[in-house]
């Protein structure tokens, strides 16, 4: 999981800023799946989860007063209560298999949100975030449960950065989380 950074228009103008870069850091999650079923082919899916990961920005600046470059890192810790909300279309069954496609919408709840702490050195984030989700996998029965291994992918539509008079957020116009999740559920 990481962070899609847009940079101000600008970012040029800005003194002692020269651009920031967002790194990926693995994580985990643990969830419980509950599906509605929608027919033979299709399902309605709630899967609460616990993800935690720490997502890392470097910020590379300039020090006029000592004629340097120099990068700046910041780690950015999150545990988050996720709910996704998602759409299940299945492919008809061959022998113990069967594929899958998921489209959905997440909720994310950041229980480490840094917003209203007060520190010009941080890079705060909003308690609350919304994404796309997109995921392909596929079922295989065995006698008594269900092995499902999966890949999604998630791009948030909403700006988590918290804007105040911190040196680091200024030449951020937005900060997006995206990330990609291989998971495998048992049923």
């Amino acid at each position: 999981m990481d962070f899609q950074i847009r940079h101000t228009e600008n970012i040029n103008d800005l003194e002692n800023y020269i651009s920031a870069i967002t790194q990926t850091v693995p994580g985990y999650h643990v969830g419980i799946i509950s599906e509605l079923s929608l027919g033979k082919y299709a399902g309605l899916r709630v899967n609460p989860t616990f993800s935690t990961t720490v997502r890392r920005i470097t910020f590379d600046a300039y020090s006029r007063n000592i004629n340097r470059r120099d990068l700046h890192v910041r780690d950015i810790e999150s545990s988050f209560i996720e709910i996704p909300i998602e759409f299940k279309l299945k492919s008809f069954r061959i022998d113990n298999y069967r594929m899958y496609l998921l489209v959905g919408v997440r909720y994310n709840i950041d229980l480490a949100s840094n917003e209203k702490v007060f520190d010009q050195e941080l890079v705060k984030i909003k308690f609350n975030d919304f994404a796309y989700e997109f995921g392909v996998g596929f079922d295989i029965y065995f006698e008594y449960f269900k092995m499902s291994p999966q890949i999604k992918g998630s791009w948030g539509f909403s700006d988590i950065l918290v804007r105040d008079d911190g040196l680091w957020p200024q030449g951020i116009d937005k900060l997006l989380t995206r990330g990609i999740l291989f998971a495998i559920t048992f049923e």
